[in-house]
């Protein structure tokens, strides 16, 4: 099982207090699939099979119901503050961050990042979504000079935080988050140039920016 960073990780949780995917993805496979062991049981696609199918799904549902109360007495032993830091995140704030010397490009074969003195380079392909307080238009027209421009700049200056995140229906990401408000979503990858902690060292130290965060980092 590879080992937490040393820095960007959480506090992780007892077993206890860990979701149990594998059952709960058990439970729910035999709920979608009950009228079929009905149909199975019953011998043929009638009624009877529906109705015993459905009798078969409250065995599920009760493993659901058990593993909801399960998961919410291990929730009762964490600690707030690491309860906090599971459910809102854990910030790395700037202070203690090794000095990194700019320009930090961290590339991959198909995208880069690179973290200049004056902000936040990142290629097109990199660049996942714009969410600013300017509305629909204001943002097009962003996505339009990133187009022609096959690159995005976002300065320091604009940047209150930097999120790393996960989505388990689409790419993992980093939020940039903005000064009054909105965001930049950047795409999280693999990069040939360095591990992805030395891209959150060089965010707290060039830009001064605090990381949260949503996601854990291994050990290199």
């Amino acid at each position: 099982m590879p080992q937490p960073h040393p820095v960007y990780h959480r506090t992780p949780l007892p077993p206890g207090a860990r979701r149990k995917v594998g059952w709960l993805m058990l439970c729910w496979m035999l709920i979608v699939f009950s009228p079929f062991v009905g149909f199975a049981l019953h011998g043929k696609v009638e009624e009877r099979g529906l109705v015993l199918g459905l009798y078969f799904a409250l065995l599920p549902l009760c493993g659901l119901l058990a593993l909801r109360r399960l998961h919410r007495a291990g929730l009762r032993q964490v600690p707030p503050q690491v309860l906090g830091e599971w459910r809102h995140g854990r910030l790395v704030p700037p202070e203690g961050a090794p000095p990194v010397a700019p320009p930090l490009r961290y590339a991959g074969p198909r995208h880069w990042i690179e973290l200049r003195a004056d902000g936040v380079l990142a290629s097109r392909s990199a660049l996942l979504n714009l969410g600013g307080e300017g509305g629909i238009a204001e943002a097009i027209a962003s996505l339009r000079v990133a187009d022609a421009a096959g690159q995005y700049f976002v300065p320091w200056a604009a940047i209150d935080g930097w999120e790393i995140d996960t989505d388990g229906d689409g790419p993992d990401f980093h939020r940039l988050r903005l000064r009054p408000g909105g965001s930049v979503l950047l795409r999280r990858f693999r990069a040939r140039t360095g591990p992805e902690a030395g891209l959150l060292d060089g965010v707290r130290s060039i830009g001064r920016v605090p990381v949260l965060l949503k996601d854990d980092l291994t050990a290199s």
